[in-house]
């Protein structure tokens, strides 16, 4: 079992390796994988493949890789603290709170921009918490009053962030190209802050993995164990708003991996978190630069946000999964 485990795991380290690559080697022009080879080991290029890997591939690569770790392993976290196959950020609205902030600090207050992704996080926080209490029902998290919830939510954040949009106007084209996942623009300070939150984060994550663990059991038994239930779950549940929200405050609002992925990664790997954290976090990064890839193969030159393509995949999933849960 443990083998079959290890295998998958070297197996998607593989598939992300070349997903990396498909994303370093295509985009506006095609830079060969010898040329690409050359510019990391230090051989003399061409000024121009020089600066189309190092100073915009490469940036887009990695955003795409800690955006694809970051939004599964929160998805990953969320299911665990609310025992529930459609918690996402995205779905409840948590990624929507987070990027109302966000978009505020970027149109509206630009010389508090080193602060984004802390804005993002108490904005991400304070809609979860928000969340909980509209979902909790004779002390219990309804699934259904979950998702209406998160729904409402969501609605309410998009029109915020639609009134100051509107109100910054000449901003509009980069603002909506943001809200829906995009990658333009994301250039080295960007990817290196964003890898800087987000290794944080997971790291702080996967000392977390034995609490996940344990939210596995029943309410009774964590308890009788000596923890306290709504410590671990408010514990895990911040972790979780912060991996989502430093994806949110970088590239927008990116849905549906945190629904997917644990999923997926389940399927394969099993319920153990200490091996369905880490993998997620792989499939996740996978998925992420596998849908951009596949932006830019199909609809070259034209640049459609990432954030959509995930959307036509990961849309059909949830509806089968509101289907067979609620």
């Amino acid at each position: 079992m443990v083998k079959n485990k290890i295998v998958a795991t070297v197996a998607a380290l593989a598939i992300l390796l070349i997903a990396l690559l498909i994303n370093i080697c295509y985009g506006g022009s095609t830079v060969g994988l010898k040329d690409v080879i050359d510019v990391f080991i230090g051989n003399p290029v061409k000024d121009s493949t020089m600066i189309i890997v190092k100073e915009v591939r490469l940036p887009r690569a990695i955003t795409g890789l800690m955006v694809g770790a970051t939004l599964a392993a929160s998805g990953t976290l969320i299911k665990a603290v609310m025992r529930n196959p459609l918690a996402d950020s995205g779905l409840l609205g948590i990624q929507s709170g987070s990027a109302l902030v966000a978009i505020f600090i970027i149109l509206v207050a630009p010389n508090l921009y080193s602060y984004l992704p802390v804005g993002a996080f108490i904005g991400g926080i304070i809609t979860y918490l928000i969340l909980i209490v509209l979902a909790v029902k004779d002390g219990k998290i309804q699934s259904l009053r979950l998702v209406l919830a998160g729904v409402a939510i969501s609605a309410f954040m998009g029109s915020m962030i639609g009134l100051i949009t509107i109100y910054n106007s000449d901003e509009l084209e980069s603002a909506i190209s943001w809200l829906n996942g995009s990658f333009v623009g994301i250039g080295g300070y960007d990817a290196k802050l964003l890898t800087i939150y987000g290794v944080i984060a997971l790291i702080v994550s996967l000392f977390l993995i034995p609490k996940c663990n344990l939210l596995l059991l029943d309410d009774s038994t964590i308890e009788n164990l000596g923890e306290n239930v709504s410590l671990v779950r408010f514990i895990v549940a911040t972790v979780a708003v912060f991996l989502s929200a430093v994806s949110v405050a970088f590239v927008g609002i990116v849905g549906f991996v945190g629904l997917v992925i644990p999923h997926v990664g389940k399927l394969i790997i099993g319920q153990n978190h200490k091996w369905l954290l880490p993998f997620s976090t792989l499939l996740g990064s996978i998925f992420v630069l596998l849908s951009d890839g596949i932006q830019k193969l199909v609809f070259s030159p034209m640049e459609i946000p990432v954030g959509i393509v995930i959307s036509f995949a990961g849309a059909p999933f949830f509806l089968y999964l509101l289907r067979k849960e609620v």
